[in-house]
């Protein structure tokens, strides 16, 4: 284990944010920030008619991620994160390069994007694995803006308590 600034590779790092004193939009309420040496995220709610990434697994939401003002990612998990889960979260959240990006794009947000386009999450959908797809009129509506009552359903899922979800990834080692 390799040490740096005085923290190990594996350390992960916990940030809070004040609670707000106005009252603010769900996908500003305070959250948490967890980050390792070479990723960044924030935990907290998000808004699930905005336009949103999702892991899937099935018929079911496992994360939901937004944009933060910044291009970095606030993220939602509303069930259990397997090891491609949390693959996702991390290789999603990896800290941007000054000058290159984040592989090659823009910021954290234009990378999830781009990865929820692949045509991987398709042949993992149907191997019942995790898989990511783009909901740009929120969860549950398609692009023609017509519901999707199975998934739309799921909008009134309550996300995991934020302290569970960072444990569950602090422990988390990117596989390759």
């Amino acid at each position: 284990m390799s040490k740096k600034n005085n923290r190990s590779e594996d350390e992960i790092i916990i940030e809070t944010k004040p609670k707000p004193s106005k009252k603010l939009h769900d996908s500003d309420k305070a959250g948490m920030a967890i980050s390792a040496d070479n990723w960044w995220l924030e935990l907290g709610p998000v808004d699930l008619s905005a336009k949103l990434v999702t892991i899937q697994r099935g018929s079911s939401l496992i994360a939901a991620i937004t944009p933060r003002s910044d291009g970095r990612l606030r993220v939602a998990v509303y069930d259990e994160l397997d090891d491609k889960c949390k693959d996702y979260l991390v290789g999603l959240g990896l800290q941007p390069h000054p000058v290159h990006g984040v592989c090659m794009r823009e910021n954290n947000w234009e990378y999830a994007l781009d990865c929820s386009a692949g045509s991987g999450n398709l042949y993992a959908a149907e191997k019942g694995e995790a898989y990511l797809s783009y909901w740009g009129k929120g969860l549950g509506v398609s692009a023609d803006g017509s519901q999707l009552p199975v998934w739309f359903s799921q909008r009134q899922l309550i996300e995991k308590p934020i302290t569970a979800v960072s444990k569950e990834l602090g422990g988390h080692k990117i596989t390759q």
